[in-house]
C-alpha cells in the first residue's frame, strides 16, 4: 500500500462531484456526503492501494467524517462552488450540499471514478441516517475511540467476516499501535 498523503484538489473537487450527481437525491445530505466521502476513500484505498484524496476521518457518533471537510466546505462556499441550503425533511432539517459549478471530473482517475460512481450508485437513495448505521458496522469505526482517526488500513478486514472474536483481535492491534485511547 502506498502512503497516504492528503491531496485539498481532489478533496474539493469530489465534494463538487458527489454533490451534484446527488442532486436529484432527496435523500442527500451533508451526514450522507461525509460517508460517500469516507466510502469513496476507504474503497480506493482497498482496491487501488491508495485513497482518493487521502483525507483524515475521524470516528463522531453520526459515522466516519474528514477531520479536513469544514476548512474545505467554507473554501467552496466561498469560491461559488457550492452552497448549503437548509431543507424541512418531516421534524428534522436536512442540510443539503448544492454544487453551483459543474465538477471536473479529468481530475481523477478512471479507476477512481467507477469507485467514486459505484460508491454513489450502492448508496442511493439512503438517508443520513442509514447510511450512518452502515458504517458503524465497519471495523474501523468500531475499535476507534471517538473522535480518534479511522485507519485506512481497517477496511481491509472483511465485514462479511467480522466475529466477535475478530473485532476484539482488531481491538487489540489498534491498542497495541496506539489507535485507541486509555479508557
Amino acid at each position: 500500500m502506498a502512503t497516504v498523503r492528503f491531496d485539498e484538489k481532489k478533496m474539493r473537487e469530489l465534494i463538487v462531484y458527489i454533490a451534484h450527481r446527488q442532486a436529484d437525491d432527496p435523500t442527500f445530505g451533508k451526514v450522507k456526503l461525509a460517508k460517500l466521502l469516507f466510502y469513496s476513500d476507504f474503497e480506493a484505498y482497498a482496491r487501488l492501494g491508495a485513497p482518493i484524496t487521502g483525507a483524515t476521518y475521524q470516528k463522531l457518533p453520526q459515522g466516519p467524517a474528514a477531520r479536513q471537510y469544514m476548512p474545505i466546505e467554507r473554501i467552496l462556499v466561498n469560491e461559488g462552488a457550492i452552497r448549503e441550503e437548509a431543507v424541512p425533511v418531516g421534524k428534522f432539517t436536512q442540510y443539503r450540499v448544492v454544487a453551483d459549478r459543474d465538477p471536473h471530473p479529468a481530475m481523477f482517475s478512471n479507476d477512481e471514478l467507477v469507485i467514486i460512481d459505484c460508491v454513489i450508485d450502492e448508496h442511493e437513495g439512503m438517508t443520513g441516517t442509514q447510511i450512518s448505521r452502515k458504517s458503524h458496522r465497519e471495523v474501523g469505526w468500531q475499535v476507534v475511540a471517538m473522535e480518534e482517526t479511522i485507519p485506512y488500513s481497517s477496511y481491509l478486514v472483511s465485514r462479511a467476516t467480522t466475529s466477535p472474536e475478530l473485532l476484539q483481535a482488531a481491538r487489540e492491534v489498534a491498542a497495541e499501535h496506539g489507535w485507541l485511547r486509555a479508557a
